[in-house]
């Protein structure tokens, strides 16, 4: 009789994998504390490291970004959505290393608001010549 088989040992890449199955995902990542998820992310993309902050449960990626092991927290923050990065800045701690966080996402927001009232300055324009 065989012996089950140990579970893969969850790389970093297999965790950017997982995350876009929320089952999967989810079962994978219901035994890791954030710092062992902290480190594997440091071993991602940019990109892919924020797509997995973007698949795990609020509670946990808060614990995340307390992490002192998590490198990378205002780049990963850029490439979230503003629905997911905004939540999950406000409910950080106020330490220091998590102004970088906060700073980014009011950059992006002013950047998208500056985005958005060009556009409306350059349809107004184009109407008063009409």
């Amino acid at each position: 009789m065989e012996s089950p088989s140990a579970p893969p040992e969850l790389t970093p890449e297999l965790l950017y994998l997982l995350s876009g199955d929320e089952d999967d995902f989810a079962a994978a990542t219901a035994d890791l504390r954030a710092v062992d998820i902290a480190e594997a992310l440091n071993h991602l993309p940019v990109e892919a490291a924020a797509r997995v902050v973007g698949a795990l449960p609020f509670e946990l990626a808060v614990q995340l970004f307390d992490e002192p092991e998590l490198e990378r927290r205002g780049d990963i923050v850029e490439q979230l959505q503003v629905s997911v990065a905004a939540p999950l800045v406000d409910a950080l701690s106020a330490d220091l290393h998590h102004r970088s966080c906060r700073e980014h996402l009011a950059a992006r927001d002013l950047a998208a608001r500056s985005d958005d009232g060009a556009r409306r300055h350059g349809r107004d324009r184009h109407r008063r010549r009409s």
